[in-house]
């Protein structure tokens, strides 16, 4: 997984990423870590495993919160924290939905206490928003947001992501449904266990996903995955379902 910091300042984004090494350090944590200035390096560095983008909002090219804004509508699903010395519009920070800002304007001590307060408050959801697996003495890691469906391939699984790529690995559907939250992920038959959160339609053995990726299956395993689809939303948005 990544963190990406965008700083303009080039002595602040060297004291920043000296605080973010000694912070993975300390918490044994495998981040790797990459730097930019400007929203160009936050378009080209975001990856799809960055799982935390720290970014000053007031960049050279423009305003990092309507850039967040524009990428969470393309579908980045990791968190954000912004660090500025300017109040953020409500509507802004809506369309974000960051973790947290930090006040620039605040002591450095203070701005640093606020900055790793955040990060171990971001640490410790972590394993609740993340599935991890490992494949070839590597380990990977992948937003539960980002992953669509996971399908059985013989003894391996394949996880199908909203965006980017996984490798397969070795594994069982029916273990991987125990350790993941019944009210977001439902079994399809022995074949599929789907993110019932990026279920957008379901008609005939069809389903069809955020951002138009297809599921085809038997027809007769539909009346169990609509109930444990109903029962995932609190409300359901009109045609969402066709059954």
């Amino acid at each position: 997984m990544r963190i990406l910091l965008i700083e303009d300042q080039l002595p602040e984004q060297e004291a920043l990423l000296t605080l973010l090494e000694d912070w993975v350090l300390d918490h044994k944590v495998p981040f790797d870590l990459a730097a930019g200035a400007d929203l160009a390096d936050l378009a080209a560095e975001l990856t799809a495993d960055t799982a935390l983008a720290i970014l000053d909002i007031c960049l050279p090219d423009g305003n990092a919160l309507e850039a967040v804004g524009d990428l969470r509508r393309q579908g980045f699903t990791g968190d954000v924290i912004f660090i500025t010395a300017y109040p953020a519009g409500t509507a802004a920070v809506a369309n974000t939905r960051p973790f947290g800002f930090v006040d620039k304007g605040v002591p450095e001590e203070t701005f640093t206490d606020q900055l790793t307060g955040l990060l171990d408050r971001w640490l410790e959801t972590l394993d609740r928003r993340y599935y991890s697996y490992s494949f070839n003495k590597s380990t990977y890691t992948v937003a539960l947001d980002n992953i669509l469906y996971f399908e059985k391939k013989g003894r391996m699984v394949r996880p199908h992501l909203l965006k980017g790529e996984s490798p397969d690995f070795y594994g069982k559907l029916e273990e991987i449904s125990q350790e993941l939250d019944s009210r977001l992920f439902a079994m399809v038959g022995t074949m599929y266990l789907v993110n019932i959160r990026h279920v957008r339609y379901l008609h005939q053995g069809k389903l069809i996903f955020t951002g138009g990726q297809t599921l085809t299956f038997s027809i007769p395993l539909q009346k169990p995955l609509e109930k444990l689809l109903l029962a995932g939303f609190e409300e359901v948005d009109d045609g969402w379902m066709d059954s």
